[in-house]
């Protein structure tokens, strides 16, 4: 009995080396391969960090967004670095900068937010787009009117209405000036005085001024995208100081 129980014992061990090690160890995890994509887009770039060229050259003349920064390349296709072109100023890595990298990082933030909730979008489809969010995200506050005198207001008048999203009319036309001129239009702003200061942005599309005027779009429930001066005479948009380029 004692020689059956020593064999059978011998027997168990045997088959118990057999057994892999990690047998009754946690499964190890899958390898990175077969796990969940990680989200995308969850990190904006900032434009003064997008210093890899973004495209092989040449390419197709004109602007492309990349990254969280506006490009251009002119008519030979090559990409501009350190240039200017239709009142935009393009840096040496080629991004186009307001000369305010804090502004520079909230527009790309921004418009990078509105081009991936409209991806189908392109040309003054995306200027429609920048002024709905300016209408939804956006609200009127009566503050000091901005020294709307030519002068650079428009900066601090943009990075305030897009960090706090409250602003007055001059606010309004700062921060749609600002995002208009990261798609690659050259917009201005213009103030009046006809009783009380006002100021819109005002943006040239195939040789026509066109007004864009979210904060009284906003207050007066009034669409006021797009409108030629003809149509606005009424409305008193007489020019008394226009904004200057930043470079």
């Amino acid at each position: 009995m004692k020689i059956k129980a020593l064999s059978l014992l011998i027997l168990c061990l045997t088959l118990g080396c057999l057994l892999p090690a990690d047998a009754e160890k946690t499964p190890a995890e899958p390898p990175l391969s077969e796990q969940a994509e990680p989200c995308e887009n969850t990190d904006f770039i900032a434009v003064e960090e997008a210093t890899e060229e973004p495209a092989e050259l040449p390419g197709e003349p004109g602007f492309f967004w990349v990254e969280g920064a506006l490009y251009c390349r002119g008519e030979d296709g090559m990409l501009l670095c350190g240039e200017e072109k239709d009142g935009l100023f393009f840096t040496e890595n080629g991004a186009y900068s307001s000369g305010s990298e804090e502004l520079d990082t909230l527009v790309a933030q921004t418009l990078d937010a509105i081009m991936e909730a409209n991806p189908e979008h392109s040309g003054t489809e995306l200027l429609r787009d920048v002024y709905d969010y300016l209408l939804k995200n956006c609200a009127y506050l009566g503050k000091r009117a901005a020294a709307a005198d030519g002068t650079f207001w428009e900066t601090e008048a943009a990075l305030e209405m897009l960090k706090t999203g409250k602003g007055n009319c001059h606010h309004y036309a700062a921060a749609f000036w600002a995002l208009s001129r990261g798609l690659g239009y050259n917009a201005v702003t213009h103030t009046n005085r006809n009783g009380q200061q006002h100021s819109w942005t005002e943006i040239e599309i195939d040789s026509v001024p066109y007004i864009f005027d979210p904060q009284l779009a906003a207050h007066w429930m009034d669409d006021r995208f797009m409108l030629s001066y003809e149509t606005c005479r009424k409305r008193n948009y007489s020019v008394y100081a226009s904004s200057t380029a930043l470079h």
